[in-house]
């Protein structure tokens, strides 16, 4: 007979998409514009020790989170929720080709569709004046719940990863990268708490091309 432990090592993750309803109830809050949320982010704390220094073709961004908030998908359902800022060089990257130099803010909305059926993540990058950028479409929030056996793991700290579209030397990975000028996703971590037998986080995954 297997033990759960070592059931538990074989299957690192498990993902139970759609395992839980989402139902709202009354009038939600109106977006914020842009200048609420460039405001927003001159108050809100980031940090900087957790700051990714990524490097592209054609230039160099650096990525730093917030500080974590209590509950990152209930926020984010409520008012939306300021993600991380990114910094860019003197020469943007050619997935960022549009943008200029400067700094840079990544704000999370949940739009409900037009039969409030078909609700979408969607991001917005708000410059360092206040202006909307662009769009970001393909947003995926994930609550990752973990049962820690011992206290070796932690995860209270805000956290980003950078991540391609396929597994790492694969042929769909190569594809990609001729098809899509090397496309990549920021794993965000934006919230954690301490439940039960471990701890519970909220990360957010955005592409970045």
């Amino acid at each position: 007979m297997t033990e759960h432990s070592e059931l538990h090592h074989e299957h690192d993750f498990r993902h139970h998409t759609g395992a839980a309803g989402l139902i709202f109830h009354g009038e939600r809050p109106q977006p914020k514009s842009s200048a609420q949320i460039l405001d927003l982010a001159k108050t809100t704390e980031f940090f900087e020790e957790g700051t990714l220094k990524a490097e592209f073709a054609g230039g160099t961004i650096e990525y730093v989170p917030r500080t974590l908030v209590s509950d990152g998908i209930a926020e984010a359902l409520a008012r939306g929720l300021l993600l991380y800022k990114f910094r860019i060089g003197d020469d943007p990257p050619r997935m960022f080709r549009d943008l200029d130099p400067g700094e840079y803010y990544v704000y999370l909305d949940f739009i409900e569709g037009p039969d409030f059926k078909q609700g979408r993540w969607l991001g917005r990058i708000v410059s360092g004046l206040g202006g909307l950028a662009c769009w970001i479409t393909g947003v995926e929030a994930k609550q990752i719940n973990y049962f820690h056996l011992d206290d070796r793991e932690d995860h209270s700290k805000p956290h980003m990863e950078l991540h391609g579209l396929a597994a790492e030397g694969s042929r769909v990975q190569q594809i990609a990268e001729e098809s899509f000028a090397g496309m990549y996703w920021i794993d965000n971590e934006v919230s954690w708490v301490s439940w039960g037998l471990g701890c519970k986080t909220t990360t957010v995954c955005v592409p970045q091309g």
